[in-house]
C-alpha cells in the first residue's frame, strides 16, 4: 500500500503530466538545434549558420511560450502579458504571413502560361517584389528570405540576358513553381491548426443558427483571419457580391476538411450524411 505521501506525489506528477511532456519535447528540439548549430559553424558554412539559428531561436520562444501558457492553464492562472503577448504576436504573424504567402502562391500559379516561359518569370518576378514590399518579409524564416532573393535574382538577371537559355528559364521556372507550392506548408504550423479550427467551427455553429440570409459582417471578420486555408473560401472572403449562407457553410466545410482531427471528421461524415 502506498502512504499518504507518495500517493499525493503520484497525484501531483500525473496533474502535471502535460507540462512535463511540453519541457521533455522543447529540450529534445533544442538539443536537435544545437548540434545543427554546431554543424553548420564546423562547415563554415554562414547562410546555414544563420539558418539553424533563426530557427534555433523560433524554436525557443514558441517553446517557453507553450509551457508557460500550460503551467498557467494547469493552476487555473492568467498568463502575464509577456506570455500572452508572445502567443498572440506568434499567430498573428503566422496569418499574415499566411495570407502573404497564399497571394504570392496565386500569383506564381494561377497566371501561369505553360507555351510562355520568359511570362511567367516575368510574373514571378512581380511576385516576388510584391512580397518583398510587405512589412511581413523582414519576419518570414531566414530559408524562405533567402530562397525568395536568390530566385529573384536569377529570374531577373535571365531576363536581362539578350541570348536566354530556354533550358535554364524553364529551370528557373520549375524552381518558381516548386517553391510557390512548398509555401502552402505553413497550414500545418500548430498554432494555425488550432487557431482555424476554433474560428471555422465557431462560425459554423454561428452560421448553422441565423435565420437570416446573408453573413453578418462579423462573421467575415474572423473568417479572414483564416485567409489561405482553402481557395473557395478565399474566394467567398475576396469577393465583393453577397454570398448565401449555404455558400458560407459548404466553404467553411471545406476548410475544416483539410484539417483533420476527430472533431472535423465527425462533422464532415455528418455533412455528407445530411
Amino acid at each position: 500500500l502506498q502512504t499518504p505521501a507518495a500517493e499525493r506525489l503520484q497525484l501531483e506528477t500525473t496533474r502535471f503530466d502535460k507540462i512535463i511532456d511540453l519541457v521533455w519535447v522543447a529540450r529534445w528540439e533544442m538539443k536537435e538545434r544545437v548540434e545543427n548549430i554546431q554543424r553548420a559553424k564546423a562547415q563554415s558554412d554562414r547562410c546555414l549558420l544563420l539558418f539553424e539559428s533563426d530557427e534555433a531561436l523560433r524554436g525557443l520562444f514558441k517553446s517557453v511560450t507553450a509551457v508557460g501558457v500550460g503551467i498557467c492553464q494547469q493552476e487555473n492562472l492568467t498568463p502575464q502579458s509577456c506570455i500572452s503577448n508572445e502567443a498572440k504576436d506568434s499567430l498573428d504573424l503566422s496569418i499574415k504571413t499566411r495570407r502573404a504567402y497564399t497571394i504570392f502562391q496565386r500569383n506564381v500559379l494561377h497566371l501561369r502560361d505553360e507555351t510562355d516561359v520568359y511570362k511567367n518569370l516575368r510574373k514571378v518576378s512581380k511576385a516576388i517584389a510584391i512580397l518583398r514590399g510587405k512589412n511581413v518579409f523582414d519576419q518570414l524564416r531566414f530559408f524562405d528570405r533567402a530562397l525568395l532573393k536568390s530566385l529573384q535574382s536569377k529570374t531577373i538577371e535571365w531576363l536581362g540576358k539578350a541570348d536566354r537559355d530556354p533550358l535554364t528559364g524553364a529551370m528557373l521556372w520549375q524552381d518558381a513553381v516548386g517553391f510557390a507550392e512548398l509555401l502552402g506548408e505553413i497550414n500545418k504550423r500548430s498554432e494555425l491548426v488550432e487557431h482555424d479550427l476554433s474560428v471555422l467551427q465557431n462560425c459554423y455553429t454561428i452560421l448553422t443558427s441565423l435565420v437570416v440570409s446573408l453573413i453578418p459582417e462579423e462573421i467575415v471578420s474572423q473568417l479572414q483571419t483564416v485567409f489561405g486555408r482553402h481557395p473557395e473560401l478565399d474566394q467567398l472572403l475576396e469577393s465583393k457580391e453577397n454570398r448565401s449562407v449555404k455558400e458560407w457553410q459548404r466553404a467553411i466545410e471545406l476548410a475544416m476538411a483539410q484539417i483533420s482531427t476527430p472533431e472535423t471528421d465527425a462533422l464532415t461524415a455528418l455533412s455528407t450524411a445530411a
